[in-house]
């Protein structure tokens, strides 16, 4: 799916060591901003190599959720995903024009 994306991705929002593994194999500079979950455990090499992931463990250790969410601006990522679901809520999954020169991209 990632071969899909021709341009730099600037940032991925799901969980999982695979998926910080592989957005790093594409693009090292991307920031994966993903709330880890409750129960995640960091990796073997925490110590040694840490991973973004571990990182964002090691932040909410430190400084609590609310506070890996100020570091990472998670907050304003989350208002535009409310938005989003307000507005597909309101109107569908898709777009209803009324005229035809309206409904083309």
């Amino acid at each position: 799916m990632l071969d899909q994306i021709l341009s730099p991705i600037a940032s991925v929002t799901t969980d999982g060591e695979p998926v910080y593994r592989t957005i790093a194999e594409r693009d090292p500079a991307a920031a994966v901003i993903i709330p880890p979950l409750s129960t995640a455990v960091p990796s073997d090499n925490t110590e040694t190599a840490p991973t973004q992931r571990d990182r964002h463990l090691q932040t909410i250790q430190a400084r609590g959720r609310l506070g890996w969410q100020r570091m990472v601006n998670y907050g304003r990522r989350s208002l535009g995903e409310v938005a989003i679901m307000r507005y597909k809520t309101l109107i569908g999954r898709r777009l209803h024009a009324r005229t035809l020169s309206k409904q083309k991209a």
